[in-house]
C-alpha cells in the first residue's frame, strides 16, 4: 500500500477537480483505496491503489474543461507529395492571427494616452498650416481655383478675339 494522500493532492495527481473526488467517495466509486482510522474517519486515499480504482470506476470525464485539458492532441496529417509535373493543392492555414490595431483596445477605442498623443499630433499639424499661411507660403485652394479660372477665361477670350 502507498501512502495516503489528501483529496486535493489526489485530485491534482490524477488531473481532476477535488469536488469530483469527493463525489466519487460519496457515490462509492472509491472504496478499496480509501484509508480510514479505527473509528471509520477518513484519513486519505492510497497513492498506489487510488489511481487504479479511479480509472476502473470513473471512466466518464468529470467536466468538459477537464476532458479538453486531458485529451491527446490530434495528429498532424502527413505531407502530400506530388508526382513530377503536378502541383498538389495546398491546404491553406493562416500564417498568423490578425491582431487588433495597437492603438485600439478591446472596445475599439484608443486609451487615454494614445488619444492624447493623436490629439497633440493633429494640433501640431494645424498650427504648422496656420504658420505657413501667415508667412505666405500657403494659400487657400479656393483662391487658387478662382484665379486659375479667371486666367483661363482671359486666355480663351484673347484667343477667340484674334483676327482670322
Amino acid at each position: 500500500m502507498g501512502k495516503p494522500l489528501s483529496v486535493r493532492k489526489f485530485a491534482v495527481e490524477i488531473g481532476v477537480s477535488h469536488t469530483a473526488v469527493w463525489k466519487a467517495l460519496k457515490t462509492g466509486r472509491l472504496i478499496e483505496s480509501v484509508h480510514r482510522d479505527a473509528a471509520g474517519k477518513f484519513k486519505g486515499i492510497d497513492s498506489e491503489l487510488g489511481p487504479e480504482e479511479w480509472t476502473a470506476n470513473c471512466t466518464k470525464p468529470v467536466s468538459r474543461r477537464v476532458a479538453e485539458q486531458n485529451k491527446e492532441p490530434e495528429p498532424r496529417p502527413a505531407p502530400v507529395y506530388a508526382a513530377p509535373g503536378q502541383v498538389p493543392a495546398p491546404e491553406l492555414e493562416p500564417a498568423f492571427e490578425a491582431e487588433p490595431s495597437p492603438i485600439e483596445n478591446s472596445a475599439g477605442l484608443p486609451s487615454y494616452s494614445e488619444s492624447r498623443a493623436l490629439r497633440e499630433n493633429y494640433q501640431a499639424k494645424i498650427s504648422k498650416l496656420v504658420f505657413e499661411e501667415k508667412m505666405g507660403q500657403l494659400v487657400s485652394a479656393d483662391d487658387v481655383k478662382t484665379r486659375a479660372f479667371e486666367v483661363s477665361r482671359l486666355v480663351r477670350d484673347t484667343v477667340l478675339n484674334l483676327p482670322s
